[in-house]
């Protein structure tokens, strides 16, 4: 009912504003047509729709028709009484101003009505990190745990897909430049986890802070350090990042690493791990710069997995922590934060959050800390 008062609202007012509206383009969205066809609608909401929709009903009208439905049913907005004092008159900027209040009072209450949408979130399934990992085929981690709890308070439906992390998150250390990854522009996936820095909000929306974990990094050489790269001063030093990963040029930079800002785009590689590691060995670059074990990834289990032996590389300096935290990101356009900030504060809340949390450390602690933010 709530969805049919507002489509009805929505239609008028774009039919005052002087734009004809296509019933075929409003049944070209097929969430919309599945709730037009729910027995739900009674027969006069649906007359009353299709009326408008017509662009046959004169602006004085639709007004008086609004007013006694709206008046039958005792369903009030702040633009009612606008519209009573309209009644009768043909003063149209007023009459828009009473369909954007109006439009914009049922918005959240349209969208509370049904969403069958399953809206999906990546994970990386390369990633053996308390966060997310894959046992028996099953996702697992403190993210797939609190996913769950935010759409159950949410009324979502929501479910893990595998992506690798630059699909979420692309970076170009040698242009300084972070965006959104081509599977999260693509509508791939509703959303993902990342590592958020302060240029990130320019190309993606973000959620509130999930967990305050910052990723210790350090430098990795070969082993024996046949290069003598000096840790504390890269000037001249050609450096390797991953894709997409915190531990990036960014995190070298606000560290204050002497060197990080005169280094040309010609001494830095983003790359994926595999070449990354393999460039190390063959000293091709100097060092790489990558998030440390066993939270992210590169530890010697992994390392031996992607064929490198954990006696071919090893870190240099002192650790450096990358990030500000972990939060979903999603594209510009979409409208899953608002629903998933508003779950994720009601289970800090109540305690929800809290309790999702301490379960996360017993049973996924192992793979890495689970900073929690409340």
């Amino acid at each position: 009912m709530k969805l049919c008062l507002a489509l009805v609202i929505f239609s008028l007012g774009r039919l005052v504003s002087g734009f004809m509206v296509d019933s075929d383009k409003l049944y070209d969205m097929p969430e919309k047509l599945d709730l037009l066809s729910e027995s739900s609608i009674d027969n006069e909401s649906a007359g009353l729709l299709r009326v408008l929709l017509s662009g046959r009903v004169p602006v004085s009208m639709s007004r008086v028709m609004l007013l006694r439905y709206f008046d039958k049913r005792g369903f009030h907005t702040p633009a009612l009484p606008i519209l009573r004092g309209l009644h009768g008159r043909e003063d149209l900027a007023m009459t828009l101003i009473m369909f954007n209040q109006m439009e914009n009072a049922l918005l959240d209450k349209v969208e509370t009505v049904r969403d069958d949408k399953v809206y999906l979130f990546q994970a990386d399934p390369l990633l053996n990190i308390s966060l997310f990992y894959l046992e028996d085929t099953k996702t697992k981690g403190f993210f797939p745990d609190l996913l769950k709890e935010v759409c159950k308070d949410a009324g979502k439906k929501c479910k893990i897909v595998y992506d690798t992390y630059n699909r979420c998150h692309m970076s170009d250390d040698r242009y300084d430049y972070e965006g959104a990854g081509q599977g999260l522009l693509a509508k791939h996936f509703d959303g993902c986890l990342l590592s958020v820095n302060s240029e990130l909000a320019n190309a993606v929306a973000l959620s509130d802070r999930i967990t305050n974990y910052n990723a210790p990094s350090r430098f990795f050489v070969p082993t024996g350090n046949p290069g003598n790269f000096n840790p504390n001063n890269i000037t001249g030093r050609k450096i390797g990042f991953i894709h997409g990963w915190e531990s990036n040029f960014r995190c070298l930079r606000e560290n204050n690493v002497v060197g990080a800002r005169l280094l040309g785009p010609h001494q830095i590689f983003s790359q994926d791990i595999y070449k990354l590691l393999n460039n190390i060995k063959t000293q091709q670059i100097d060092a790489a710069f990558v998030a440390l074990a066993p939270e992210y990834g590169v530890d010697d289990e992994d390392l031996r997995m992607l064929g490198v032996m954990p006696v071919d590389v090893e870190p240099v300096g002192d650790v450096l922590y990358c990030g500000d935290g972990d939060a979903l990101a999603t594209r510009k356009d979409s409208r899953v934060i608002k629903w998933f900030n508003a779950s994720l504060r009601r289970l800090k809340k109540s305690g929800k959050y809290a309790e999702v949390c301490r379960r996360a450390r017993i049973e996924h602690g192992h793979l890495g800390k689970i900073e929690c933010i409340y």
